[in-house]
């Protein structure tokens, strides 16, 4: 082997050994800080369309579903728009939003009826407040 074509092999190895390295840490410090610390939980709200979710089931984009980091899927969290006051209680089906998004505030992704409960599609990023709900999920 060439010492051009080792010195690029090697440094493509130290660069995935690093990748890992970060995404072990990262997982390793999102599980140490207790989901209590989290609510409630102020930052930036969007929404998308997409087809499979992380549990499996189709997604709906008329049903009141989100998309979170690190939370329990099946639980429901009630989301509000700081800017009207506007609240929908939504039920966490998928994960999200990727890691670069999460760490420019971005902490719900929501299905297109439940951010058109709190504003128009058009606005696309909203800030809002996250806390924990029971029961169903729905637009209030």
């Amino acid at each position: 082997m060439k010492p051009r074509r080792t010195r690029i092999l090697y440094q493509v190895l130290f660069f995935l050994l690093l990748v890992h390295c970060f995404l072990w840490v990262n997982n390793a410090l999102e599980r140490s800080v207790p989901l209590a610390q989290f609510y409630p939980h102020r930052g930036y709200a969007t929404w998308y369309t997409s087809t499979l979710t992380a549990t499996g089931e189709r997604l709906d984009d008329a049903s009141f579903t989100c998309a979170m980091r690190r939370r329990d899927f099946g639980k429901s969290y009630q989301v509000c728009n700081e800017a009207n006051g506007k609240c929908v209680t939504v039920r966490q089906n998928n994960w999200g939003p990727c890691w670069f998004l999460f760490a420019q505030g971005r902490i719900v992704d929501l299905t297109k009826a439940a951010f058109t409960q709190l504003a128009d599609l058009k606005t696309g990023i909203i800030k809002v407040k996250v806390s924990e709900a029971g029961g169903e999920s729905h637009g209030s």
